[in-house]
Parts: C-alpha cells; structure tokens; sequence
C-alpha cells in the first residue's frame, strides 16, 4: 500500500525529552552549569578574546545556536532538485540512477512526485543483487547473470519507510524525529499535501558542522568559481555568500528571494535562456550558461565598466533598476 504523504505530529514528549534538553547537555560537556545553557554559551562566545574558542569551536557553537531556530524551508532541497525514481522503473533503472546520481536514499513514488510511496537505500539494492544472484548455488559469489534487473522496483521488496513533515516544522525537531524512528530522509509537504521539497539527516548535520563532502562530492563543482572572466556561479547559491566573494552588493533589506537564481527570475520575471546576458544596476553582469526552461541552472558573473554598457545592456539595466 502506498504510504499517505500527510505528516505525522511529533510524539508526545518527543521535543520536549529531547530538544529542550539539547543546549543543557552540550553545556554540560562544555564545563558549564548555568540552567540557561544559551545564554551561557552565548555570553563565553561574546566575551571570549580568542583564547577559550578556536575560530572552528567558535564557528560551530554559533551554528549550533542558530540551529535552533531553522525551519525545514531554510534547509530543504527544492522539489525540482530532488532525484526520484518511479515505482514502475526497473531495478537496472535504479542502479543507473544510483550510479549518476551518487546518492546513498533515492525517494519512490507513484505516477508523480506528489504521490511518494517510500525510499529505497543502496545498501538493499546491493543485498536483493546479491540475494538473486546466489539463489541455488550453494555459495556466497553471486552470478549475476541470474539477476533479474527487469524486476520493478515496487516488486522488488526493497522499499523503506520515509518521513513526511511541513516546511514550517523546526530542523531540530525533525533531527529528533530521525534519530527516534531511524529514518534518515524526509519530504518536506506542502498545506495540499504536495511534495515540496527533501532534507536528509546530511543535509541537517551539515547546518552544525559545516560542509560535509564525501567520496562523491570530492569532485564536484564549488558554488562559486572564478575564472579569467569573473566568477562561475551555481544558481543556486546563496546571494549573500556570492556577494561576499564576489566583494559587490547585489540586493538591498527587503527581498523575497535567497539564491542567484532567485535574484535574476526577480529581475527578468521570466526564465531567461542560455546565452542571455542580464546587466545588474550593481555594475555586473550575469551570463546564462546554463537553464532548462523550469530554472536557472548555471551563471557566469562578469565585472565591468559601467561606462562600457552597450545600449541594449544600459536598457536592461534602467528596467533591472526600476522593478
């Protein structure tokens, strides 16, 4: 049966036995003894001179602190990033997915990613490999030319559990909820009942200790890259991260966007396409290299002379400017 993509309440107690007793415990580790482990911890943070923290216990403590007042929508992967496979699609389809995608949990759904019926981790896939291929021959070598990979995956047996949980859930509770159920992905719903977005316990560790790259990730392109003709940038990076490296303000208090793709669909009010060149009033300009007509993929941000501005740029930029 497929599982209902409605959230669960949280246990009685479960934050309260856990969550509220968070700071308490990892001041404890850390020496203190005041009943308010927040404030503590935030008055040796304000008052240490560089002597008590290192910049990485520092840095981590702060995160820690931030922590607790994170929402599933501050964390999450957006729907249109998440990799899925349909129930429908073969095992040798799931292990192709595997294989590109380089994801340990891949979410199984029904028709549309509205309709999630479970998870499935590579760890099963690898052991329902090796349980066929060893059916009948006495050894623990599987043949793997006894391995049905036309096998469907609903029909394969493998499927796990997931959580389901509302954007406006606290990351704390949901990293409660994880270590409680042994669950280690969830889906993020929307108030209809749609998929919205997914954060794995990956995803909500690296908000205390920063970046975690494994094997997989060793290879793949930073956020923000520069180059001989000004910075290559994920789409989806945080404004404010690219305007620190970048060294240029790009938005003013009161925007309703977090990442560069968010700030040129603001501009543009459209998806812009591959090639297109989008002047900012900041003095840059943004090249598109790469989007797929749903979202903005990969931009180039080249630094100029504001004098220099062909006209059709100084016109993009008045109606940037104007919005």
């Amino acid at each position: 049966m497929p599982m209902t993509n409605q959230p669960s309440n949280l246990v009685n107690g479960e934050r309260g036995e856990n969550g509220s007793n968070w700071f308490n415990r990892l001041a404890a580790n850390l020496g203190f003894s005041n009943a308010d482990a927040r404030a503590v911890i935030e008055n040796a943070l304000a008052e240490d001179g560089g002597t008590a923290f290192t910049a990485r216990e520092r840095a981590m403590l702060q995160r820690v602190l931030q922590f607790k007042d994170l929402r599933l929508e501050d964390v999450m992967v957006p729907r249109v990033s998440i990799v899925a496979i349909e129930d429908s699609q073969s095992m040798g389809d799931l292990m192709g997915l595997f294989r590109k995608a380089g994801h340990s949990r891949i979410p199984v759904y029904r028709d549309t990613l509205d309709e999630p019926v479970g998870m499935v981790h590579v760890k099963d896939l690898l052991g329902w490999v090796l349980k066929q291929g060893t059916q009948g021959n006495g050894s623990d070598t599987p043949h793997l030319d006894k391995v049905d990979l036309s096998t469907t995956i609903v029909d394969s047996g493998i499927l796990r559990e997931l959580i389901f949980a509302p954007a406006s859930m606290p990351a704390l509770d949901l990293l409660v909820r994880m270590q409680n159920r042994h669950i280690h992905l969830a889906l993020v719903i929307d108030e209809y009942g749609g998929t919205d977005g997914l954060v794995s316990i990956e995803d909500l560790l690296e908000e205390v200790v920063g970046n975690i790259e494994d094997e997989h990730d060793a290879n793949s392109a930073p956020m923000v890259a520069e180059d001989a003709e000004g910075f290559v940038v994920d789409a989806r990076a945080y404004v404010e991260d690219v305007e620190t490296q970048i060294g240029v303000k790009l938005t003013g208090s009161d925007e309703d966007f977090d990442t560069v793709g968010g700030l040129i669909l603001s501009m543009l009010s459209r998806i812009p396409a591959p090639g297109e060149i989008i002047g900012h009033p900041a003095g840059v300009r943004f090249e598109i290299l790469d989007s797929d007509g749903r979202r903005v993929k990969r931009v180039r941000i080249r630094m100029r002379d504001k004098d220099a501005d062909a006209p059709e740029e100084r016109n993009a930029l008045a109606a940037a400017a104007g919005r």
